[in-house]
C-alpha cells in the first residue's frame, strides 16, 4: 500500500507530528496550532499522494490491526 518512496516519508512525517501532538510535545497553544496544521497538510498529501480509495483501506487496516 505504500510503495511509493514519497508515501512512505510523508506517512513517517504524519506519524511524527501525530505523537507530537498526542504526546503533547508543545509549549504554546499557538505551537499546537502549527502541528495541527503540519497534520492536516501531512495527511492531505497523503491522500493526494496514494489516492482516496487506497489511503481508505490502508487506514481501515491500520485500525483493525491495532484495536
Amino acid at each position: 500500500m505504500l510503495e511509493k518512496g514519497n508515501s512512505r516519508e510523508i506517512f513517517s512525517q504524519l506519524l511524527d507530528v501525530n505523537w507530537s501532538i498526542e504526546n503533547k510535545e508543545y509549549k504554546s497553544q499557538e505551537e499546537r496550532n502549527e502541528l495541527n496544521k503540519q497534520y492536516y497538510i501531512l495527511n492531505s498529501g497523503l491522500i493526494k499522494e496514494m489516492g482516496i480509495e487506497e489511503y481508505t483501506k490502508f487506514m481501515k487496516l491500520g485500525r483493525e490491526m491495532f484495536s
